[in-house]
């Protein structure tokens, strides 16, 4: 599991700037990985580690994100129950 890990047969086909990376081909590749050890390499175990990481960081933010959502729509029922929305005053004409 310490062998060093060929990154050149993992990186993407190069392909000109001005057509763009529709598919983010160049996001994300085996070149992002930091190695644990500098004098062998990237790691089948780095690689392992890094999308454990990345697992982590996901559910995270997920978690972040659904408990916004929760806490603005609390909110908003509050600002509805309490009559402050929505509200208009009578007018004299």
């Amino acid at each position: 599991m310490d062998v060093p890990l060929d990154a050149k047969a993992a990186q993407p086909r190069p392909r000109p700037i001005w057509q763009g990376r529709p598919g983010g081909t160049k996001t994300g590749t085996v070149n992002d990985v930091r190695a644990a050890d500098a004098t062998k390499g990237v790691t089948l175990a780095d690689v392992v580690n890094q999308a454990g990481q990345n697992r982590i960081a996901i559910n995270f933010v997920w978690t972040l994100v659904t408990g916004f959502l929760v806490h603005v729509h609390a909110s908003r029922v509050a600002i509805v129950e309490t009559g402050l929305f929505g509200q208009r005053t009578p007018t004299t004409r």
